[in-house]
Parts: structure tokens; C-alpha cells; sequence
């Protein structure tokens, strides 16, 4: 019973984590975007 809340926790941090650097890297990816596509045009 000792592990199920510890993975539990485990998991919801790790989902922030993931949630967090998918975020940065979605700006950061936007961003690059539209001069990327600027210079191939």
C-alpha cells in the first residue's frame, strides 16, 4: 500500500515536468516557426 501513493506522486510530478518542458519547448517551437518558414518561402 506503501508504494501505490509514492508512484502515484511519482507520476503527477513527472506529468508536470513533461507538461512544463512540452510548454517551453511549444513557444520556443513557435517561435523558430515562422522565420524557418519566412527563409523557405
Amino acid at each position: 500500500m506503501i508504494g501505490q501513493p509514492t508512484e502515484r506522486v511519482d507520476l503527477d510530478a513527472v506529468i508536470d515536468e513533461v507538461q512544463a518542458e512540452l510548454a517551453v519547448r511549444g513557444s520556443r517551437r513557435s517561435r523558430c516557426l515562422p522565420p524557418s518558414h519566412g527563409r523557405g518561402m
